[in-house]
């Protein structure tokens, strides 16, 4: 089936248009492909997808119960509008291919005004690049088994679900596992959590996104991020809102160095969306009358307050970017050349497939304002310079390169003489030694900067809170690195395949067995430790004893006990002599029961 320019589909009561060959539909901004109700209190049924490779482009659903259902895979919707179904777009199994999940790319695209769930998304791998989800009665997305990775993308105002119980912006289930990583991404005011992860769901929130709720306050019964799947959730690099605490999130997430301005740029649709039709209201534009907008200049953060702005095209933003660049370069001094330099690398997120071709120039005016760090910048140049270095850092750490971000960690970290720089651009090789798996020394830094915050927390009369929540989630990111020495000691698989002390630990640190009575306990005073400490256990009966202590790369540094011990309480000492700092893990085995846990030698 092949749809032209201004092509309409009058649809009738449940009438469903079936794809069991492609369908391509291509339109045009001002003459859009349109499928809409017959009659106005009649809704049609969905567009389906169920042969490989439909392609939408400019078209507009209206008033369907799903508007379009996806199962089958390499299928494309660009500068769509999809408004008034029940839902929006929903999934299911890639009937094509004889089940496995289906797959979708949408692209600029807007879906609104759902009278459920914006995007039902099961049994998929949805690519969201540039779309809005907004205005859903129930939740924006809905994930249970599927793999959507956003970019650029507003989810906004979902969930006021009537006398019901309000729904969250993103809701991942059982299987689901939602990707931000590309940044630039805006979650805001939706009527539940903006973000929640329950069953087996994940995520992936970290980095550069802005996930917030200037209308409801955190509590108890509202959350930024509402997790109770036991995974933890990566949520690193990201801003809050100002007056966030450690009460917006629920349980392990690792919010670790929050921004403290809104780092995305026009996150959502562009202009060039069609407007819609059957529906009697003026066009709305992509991201809503009332959007956080980030320019340039000194204004870059300040809200705006019902105004409506027309939305920039992609030559909008080259031309930006080139400006951006020359005003950097200029001889002049620039009043915040910080600010360009954000706006210069919100500019590169949100083309972060480099679509434009300019990210090596990009890159290029960032390492100019970098390497003022090394010849001796003037004050006015050198907090510029401190942000450029930890952009550029970024750049490397986002692509990958991790031998380049240790050169540039190494080379830029010395020059920084700005506390807070200082400590960003450290947390930023805390991540590149946790993703190339030496977490003993990332746990290190880890402990040196909670040591610096303690001391300033005790200097300051104010940013009480903030320290605090800071400390929280660094004690946060502690615990998860723990878990992953842990995992990587009890034999999990790395990435390469390759088993780690071929199992050698056979359980995870405090893991309960059934088998085994709770009077069982162990305690390590104190820990961390300089020298020497003690490791005191309480055997509920008799048993074969054996406590050894190994390093992260599973190597026994002691035995500390191997005999037959009755009923009782003992204590055992452990001497570091000749151990460098880091962390360590002991095991004890009582019988056939087993604990592993870890302590830290900090000389």
């Amino acid at each position: 089936m092949i749809a032209e320019e201004g092509a309409t589909f009058n649809l009738g009561s449940n009438t469903q248009v079936v794809g069991y060959g492609p369908i391509t539909a291509v339109g045009s901004q001002q003459n859009p492909v349109r499928f809409q109700r017959l009659t106005p209190s009649q809704a049609w049924k969905e567009v389906s997808f169920l042969a490989n490779g439909n392609y939408f482009e400019n078209v507009v659903l209206d008033g369907g119960t799903s508007n379009v259902v996806v199962a089958s895979r390499s299928n494309t919707l660009r500068n769509v509008r999809s408004k008034n179904g029940w839902r929006n777009l929903s999934s299911w199994y890639d009937q094509a291919g004889g089940g496995g999940r289906s797959q979708v790319y949408v692209e600029n695209s807007i879906f609104e005004a759902s009278t459920s769930v914006g995007l039902v998304l099961q049994h998929i791998d949805a690519d969201l690049q540039s779309t809005n989800v907004v205005s859903s009665y129930q939740a924006g997305l809905y994930v249970a088994n599927a793999y959507p990775r956003l970019g650029g993308s507003l989810i906004e105002s979902n969930g006021p679900n009537g006398a019901s119980t309000d729904r969250s912006g993103i809701e991942v289930l059982t299987g689901g596992y939602v990707s931000l990583s590309n940044g630039n991404n805006r979650i805001r005011n939706n009527a539940l959590h903006e973000i929640s992860i329950t069953g087996s769901g994940n995520a992936q929130l970290a980095m550069e996104n802005s996930i917030s709720d200037s209308i409801d306050p955190c509590s108890s019964s509202e959350r930024l991020v509402y997790n109770t799947s036991g995974n933890t959730i990566s949520a690193q690099y990201n801003y809050w809102g100002s007056s966030y605490t450690s009460t917006c999130f629920y349980t392990n997430v690792d919010t670790s160095w929050p921004y403290t301005w809104d780092p995305t740029y026009n996150p959502g649709a562009g202009s060039n969306v069609p407007s819609m039709v059957n529906s009697g209201e003026p066009d709305v534009l992509a991201s809503g009358e009332s959007s956080t907008m980030n320019s340039v200049d000194a204004e870059r953060l300040a809200e705006t307050q019902g105004e409506v702005h027309p939305r920039p095209t992609a030559e909008d933003r080259r031309l930006e970017m080139q400006t951006i660049r020359a005003a950097l370069d200029s001889k002049s001094t620039l009043e915040d050349p910080a600010q360009h330099l954000r706006a210069l690398h919100s500019l590169m997120l949100w083309d972060y497939a480099d679509g434009l071709g300019e990210h090596q120039a990009n890159l290029a005016a960032l390492r100019r304002w970098s390497d003022r760090l090394l010849n001796s910048p003037s004050a006015h140049e050198r907090g510029a310079a401190e942000v450029a270095a930890s952009l550029e850092v970024w750049e490397a750490l986002r692509a990958e390169q991790y031998s380049e971000a240790e050169k540039l960690v190494s080379g830029y970290l010395p020059a920084i003489q700005g506390a807070e720089a200082h400590e960003a651009m450290t947390m930023q090789r805390v991540a590149l030694l946790e993703r190339t798996g030496d977490y003993s020394e990332a746990l290190d830094l880890i402990a040196l900067v909670k040591a610096t915050q303690s001391s300033l927390s005790q200097q300051r009369n104010e940013g009480e809170s903030a320290l605090a929540h800071r400390l929280a989630m660094l004690e946060t990111r502690e615990e998860t690195l723990h878990q992953r020495i842990i995992s990587h000691l009890t034999g999990a698989r790395e990435a390469g395949g390759r088993d780690v002390l071929s199992g050698a630990f056979a359980a995870k640190e405090d893991a309960q067995s059934p088998d085994l009575p709770a009077a069982f306990e162990i305690a390590v005073l104190p820990n961390p430790f300089h020298q020497q400490t003690t490791l005191r256990y309480l055997l509920p009966h008799a048993a074969h004893v054996t406590v050894e202590v190994y390093n992260v790369l599973g190597q026994r540094v002691a035995l500390l006990r191997d005999e037959e011990q009755g009923e009782g309480t003992y204590n055992v000492t452990f001497e570091a002599q000749g151990l460098s700092s880091g962390v360590y893990l002991y095991r004890i085995r009582a019988g056939s029961e087993t604990r592993v846990g870890t302590m830290m030698l900090a000389r």
